[in-house]
C-alpha cells in the first residue's frame, strides 16, 4: 500500500509529458494544427503565432515511433484536426528515442498512456524510475515547496528556455557525430524500415480524414548542414521524403537546405533555433501552408 500511494503521490506532480496529454484529451476539438516530432520543433514552433488553434505535442527527443504512437492513441481526442506537422532532421529515421534518453520512454508509458514494448519497472513506473533521495526530494518540492517539472506554455511550447554562449566550429561537428548512424547495420535498417511505415501510416491515416501533413526541415547552421549534405545517411534522407510526398495530402517545406534568411543570431546552437528564430520560422511555416492549402482546396 505504501509503494502504491508513493506512485500516486509521484504521478499527481505536473510535468510537460502529463500536461499534453491531459490537454488533448480535455481540448483536443478545439486543435486545428498539431505538432509532433523532436526538440527541433518543441522549441522551433510556437503555437501562439499560428493563424489556427495550434498545439506542440512535441517533446526532446522523441522519434517516429512515437509521433505515430501518441497520434493513434489520441486521434479520437481531435475531430477537428486540419493539419499535422513533423519535423524531418538528418536523424529521423536512424534514431530513437532510446539512444538519446531511455529514461524518458516512461512519460510515454506513464502518461501519454502507449506502449513502448519494454516491461522495465523503471520505464513504467515513476517510484522505480529515480532512487529514493530524488523521489523523497520531488515530492518535498512539489507539495511542500510548490515546484514542479513544467517547461511549457499552455500551448504546450517551451517558456523556460536556457541558452549558454556556443562555438558553432565545437558544437556542429559533435552534434553532427552524434546525429550519424551506420547504414551497414541491420539494426539501423530495421530503425529506418520501421520509422517509415510509422511515418507513413499518420500520412495514410490523415489522408482518409481530409488532414494535411506538413514534412519540416527545420534549419541549422551552415557548419552543420555542410557535415550533412554529403553522407549516404542524408540520400536516404532524400529518397525517403520524395517517396512521401508523393501522397497528394504532404507537403514539404524545406528550411535546412533554404536556410539563408536565418542568421546565427536566430540560433540557439547549431541545430536548435533561439526564441527569436522560432517565431521567424512559425510565421514563414504558417504562411506557407496557409497559401498552399488554400490553393489545394480551391
Amino acid at each position: 500500500m505504501l509503494i502504491i500511494g508513493i506512485e500516486q503521490t509521484l504521478r499527481k506532480i505536473p510535468n510537460d509529458y502529463k500536461y499534453k496529454a491531459n490537454y488533448l484529451k480535455e481540448n483536443g476539438k478545439q486543435i486545428e494544427t498539431l505538432i509532433l516530432g523532436s526538440s527541433h520543433t518543441f522549441t522551433g514552433l510556437n503555437p501562439k503565432l499560428f493563424k489556427n488553434k495550434t498545439f506542440n505535442a512535441a517533446h526532446s527527443a522523441q522519434s517516429l515511433d512515437l509521433d505515430y504512437k501518441v497520434f493513434e492513441q489520441n486521434r479520437k481526442y481531435l475531430p477537428n484536426l486540419k493539419t499535422i506537422i513533423i519535423p524531418i532532421s538528418y536523424f529521423s529515421f536512424t534514431k530513437q528515442l532510446n539512444d538519446f534518453n531511455q529514461k524518458k520512454l516512461k512519460y510515454y508509458s506513464i502518461y501519454w498512456n502507449v506502449d513502448i514494448n519494454n516491461n522495465e519497472l523503471n520505464l513504467n513506473y515513476e517510484i522505480f524510475s529515480e532512487p529514493v533521495e530524488v523521489n523523497y526530494n520531488r515530492i518535498k518540492e512539489y507539495w511542500i515547496e510548490d515546484k514542479n517539472n513544467l517547461t511549457i506554455d499552455t500551448n504546450g511550447y517551451i517558456n523556460k528556455r536556457y541558452e549558454p554562449s556556443w562555438n558553432d566550429s565545437i558544437y556542429a561537428k559533435k552534434t553532427f557525430e552524434r546525429h550519424c548512424a551506420n547504414l551497414n547495420s541491420n539494426q539501423i535498417q530495421h530503425i529506418i524500415k520501421t520509422h517509415y511505415h510509422d511515418l507513413e501510416q499518420i500520412i495514410k491515416q490523415a489522408k482518409s480524414n481530409d488532414i494535411k501533413v506538413v514534412l519540416l526541415a527545420t534549419p541549422t547552421t551552415n557548419l552543420y548542414k555542410n557535415y550533412v549534405i554529403k553522407t549516404p545517411q542524408y540520400f536516404n534522407l532524400k529518397n525517403n521524403i520524395n517517396r512521401l510526398s508523393e501522397y497528394d495530402n504532404v507537403i514539404f517545406i524545406d528550411y535546412f537546405i533554404n536556410n539563408k534568411s536565418f542568421s546565427k543570431k536566430d540560433f540557439k546552437n547549431s541545430d536548435h533555433l533561439n526564441a527569436k528564430g522560432a517565431d521567424k520560422l512559425t510565421f514563414k511555416v504558417d504562411s506557407i501552408m496557409n497559401k498552399t492549402f488554400t490553393l489545394i482546396t480551391k
